[in-house]
C-alpha cells in the first residue's frame, strides 16, 4: 500500500508539472477515449478498472479515517465518473504474458497474471510493459516496438489505420501503478511453487523462493533451490564416489568405466574355471594355474614334451630324460672346444691387427709433419707471389690518396710525410720502389718524389739507376689537364743501390699547392674557343698522383 501511495503521488506530482502541449495531447487523448467506452473521463486514462477504484478508496480511507465515495478531495473536485467494474477484482484466469520495462525484472520476463486489461498491453507485441506510449488513438506501444522510429515519423496504427506523428505520442503515467496491483503467480509455479499475489509482492518473493533454479557448481546443469542438496548428494554426475571394491575415490561420471579396470572386480579364468580371481591377480594365477600346459623341464636338453602341472610331475620322473641330458652335455662340450679354437685364432688376427696399425700410425705422424713442412712452404710461396703480383702493377702506377682534405686540415706546424704501397717496375726483375709525398703546412704545398727501397732483384739489377720517369696528377674531369713533371736522367743524375733504409731520388719534386686542390670546380676563365685552362684534381675526396718509368734502350740491354 506504500508503495501504491507512493505511485499516486508521483502521478500527481507528474500531472500538476506537466507542459501545456503535453497537457493538450492528453486532453486530447482522452476525448477519444471517452466515445469509446460510453462513461464521463477524469484526468486519468479510461482503462482503469474497478482494480484501481478500489486502491483509491482504499487509500482514502486509511488517511481519512472512513471510505470516501470519491477519489478527489481537492478544492476543485473532478466530475464523477462511471467505473466499467466493481469493487472487486474479476475472478478470471492467469494469462501468461510478457513483462518488459519493469526495474528489477529481467527485460522480457514470463508471468501468469489475472485480469490484465487491453490498455496496459502493447498494440504491436501484446506485452505488458511497465512504460507505454499513447497514441492520439488511444493504442499503446513500448519502448521496444518504438526503438528506431525517430520523432519526426509518421506511425500508422495497426488496429484503426490512423496516422499519428511520433511526436504526438505522451507516455502512460498509470500504467506502471496498475499493473503493479495485478494478481500474479511465482514464476517458478510451473516447478510447484503455489504462491500467488501482487505483482509487487511476487518479484520480492521469486528472488527467495524455494522452487527457483539455480546452477549446480560441479555439473553447471540447473536444478531447483529445493532439490540442490539432493543433486549434488546423490544424481550429480560430478560428484565424488568411492568404488565399492576398491575404495578408489572418483566421479561418479566415470565410476562405470572404472569397473571395466578395477582390480578388485573378480573375473573367469578360461582355464581352469574358478570365476573368485580378482582382475588384479589374474597375471599370478595365470603363472600358478594347474590347467595350463607348461613345457617340461628339460626342454633345453631336447624334450618336446607339454603337459599340465599335475603330469608333468609323472613326466619329468622318467628315466630318459638321463639320456637327453648326457646328449646335450656331449654337444657342448664339441661346441664349447670349437669355441675356443676360434678365440685363439681370433686372438692372432686382433695382434696382427693391432702391430699394423701401430705401423699406420707412426707412418701418419711422419706424413702430418711432412704435410705440414709442405703447407708453410706453400703458404710462403703463396705470400711471395702474392707480393710479387701486387708489386709488378701495369705501367704506369697510381696512388689513390683519400681522404685528403683531412691529412691538409691537420694542426700541424711542420712537415707531414706519406708513403704509398711499394712496387717494382715494370721490366722483369724491376727496382723496388715507392712514392714519398710530403706535407708542408707552413707553405701550404706538396712534394711528390719516387724513392728506392732495397728489392728482392737488386743484386742482379745494372747500376746505377736510370732517372728518367713521369709524375703527374691527375685530373679528374676526363679533359686531360694534367700537371706533369718530366724527369730526365741529366736532372736527377743515375743512384746507386739503395741501402736498408731506402734512397729517395734527388730530382726535381712535382709540387702542388693547396689552394690548387681546395678548388672542386677550378675552371679558368675561358678563351676564344671557351675551353678550360686546368682541371679538376680533386673529387670525393681523393686526389691521384701518377708514376711512370721510362728506361731508356741501351739499359734493357744491359739487363
Amino acid at each position: 500500500m506504500s508503495f501504491l501511495r507512493y505511485s499516486l503521488r508521483r502521478n500527481k506530482s507528474n500531472t500538476s508539472s506537466s507542459t501545456p502541449s503535453q497537457s493538450e495531447a492528453v486532453s486530447r487523448l482522452l476525448s477519444n477515449v471517452s466515445p469509446v467506452l460510453g462513461s464521463e473521463v477524469s484526468p486519468q486514462p479510461s482503462y482503469v478498472s474497478a482494480t484501481m477504484a478500489d486502491a483509491a478508496m482504499n487509500f482514502s480511507s486509511v488517511t481519512t479515517g472512513k471510505r470516501s465515495s470519491s477519489i478527489s478531495t481537492s478544492s476543485n473536485p473532478v466530475p464523477s465518473r462511471r467505473l466499467t467494474g466493481g469493487h472487486h477484482r474479476p475472478h478470471t484466469d492467469f494469462v501468461k504474458v510478457v513483462l518488459r520495462d519493469f526495474p528489477g525484472w529481467p527485460y522480457d520476463q514470463l508471468v501468469s497474471l489475472r485480469g490484465v486489461s487491453s490498455g496496459a498491453r502493447c498494440s504491436s507485441c501484446a506485452c505488458v510493459a511497465g512504460t507505454l506510449l499513447r497514441a492520439p488513438c488511444t493504442c499503446a506501444y513500448c519502448t521496444a516496438c518504438l526503438r528506431n522510429i525517430g520523432m519526426e515519423s509518421v506511425v500508422r496504427c495497426r488496429s484503426h489505420g490512423s496516422k499519428a506523428p511520433r511526436s504526438e505520442f505522451v507516455e502512460d503515467p498509470y500504467v506502471y501503478t496498475l499493473c503493479m496491483d495485478l494478481d500474479a503467480k511465482c514464476i517458478w509455479s510451473s516447478d510447484g511453487c503455489n504462491y500467488e499475489g501482487p505483482l509487487i509482492s511476487v518479484h520480492e518473493h521469486s528472488s527467495g523462493c524455494l522452487f527457483r533454479e539455480e546452477t549446480c557448481p560441479d555439473c553447471n546443469k540447473c536444478v531447483s533451490f529445493r532439490a540442490m542438496a539432493s543433486h549434488r548428494a546423490t544424481t550429480c554426475n560430478q560428484r565424488r564416489v568411492a568404488c565399492q571394491l576398491c575404495g578408489q575415490n572418483l566421479l561418479a561420471s566415470t565410476l562405470e568405466r572404472h569397473f571395466s579396470v578395477c582390480p578388485d572386480v573378480e573375473v573367469l579364468c578360461q582355464l581352469c574355471g574358478r570365476k573368485d580371481i580378482k582382475r588384479g591377480q589374474s597375471e599370478a594365477h595365470r603363472i600358478e594355474c594347474t590347467s595350463l600346459e607348461r613345457p617340461c623341464r628339460f626342454h633345453v636338453f631336447g624334450c618336446p614334451h607339454k603337459a599340465t602341472s599335475k603330469e608333468l610331475r609323472d613326466h619329468e620322473s622318467a628315466d630318459y630324460h638321463l639320456d637327453m641330458i648326457a646328449a646335450h652335455t656331449s654337444r657342448q662340450e664339441h661346441r664349447l672346444r670349437k669355441l675356443e679354437e676360434n678365440q685363439s685364432a681370433g686372438r692372432a688376427t686382433a695382434q696382427s691387427t693391432v702391430d699394423t696399425v701401430d705401423t699406420t700410425v707412426s707412418l701418419s705422424g711422419e706424413f702430418l709433419k711432412t704435410m705440414e713442412v709442405l703447407r708453410i712452404q706453400v703458404l710462403q710461396l703463396s705470400n711471395r707471389l702474392r707480393m710479387i703480383s701486387n708489386a709488378l702493377l701495369e705501367d704506369p702506377f697510381y696512388w689513390n690518396l683519400c681522404p685528403y682534405k683531412a691529412i691538409l686540415e691537420s694542426a700541424t706546424d711542420g712537415a707531414q710525410v706519406l708513403y704509398s704501397d711499394c712496387f717494382y717496375t715494370p721490366n722483369i726483375p724491376g727496382y723496388k720502389m715507392r712514392l714519398r709525398l710530403l706535407v708542408d703546412h707552413r707553405a701550404r704545398l706538396l712534394h711528390l718524389t719516387p724513392q728506392l727501397l732495397p728489392g728482392a732483384f737488386n743484386n742482379i739489377m745494372p747500376w746505377p739507376f736510370p732517372s728518367q720517369y713521369l709524375l703527374r696528377l691527375v685530373d679528374q674531369s676526363g679533359q686531360g689537364f694534367h700537371k706533369d713533371l718530366p724527369v730526365t736522367s741529366v736532372a736527377a743524375g743515375n743512384l746507386d743501390k739503395p741501402s736498408e733504409s731506402g734512397r729517395v731520388l734527388r730530382s726535381p719534386n712535382l709540387q702542388i699547392k693547396f689552394d690548387e686542390l681546395e678548388c672542386q670546380n677550378n675552371v679558368a676563365s675561358s678563351s676564344g674557343s671557351g675551353a678550360p685552362s686546368s682541371g679538376i684534381f680533386s673529387k670525393n675526396d681523393c686526389i691521384v698522383f701518377m708514376f711512370k718509368m721510362n728506361i731508356p734502350a741501351g739499359f734493357v740491354e744491359r739487363m
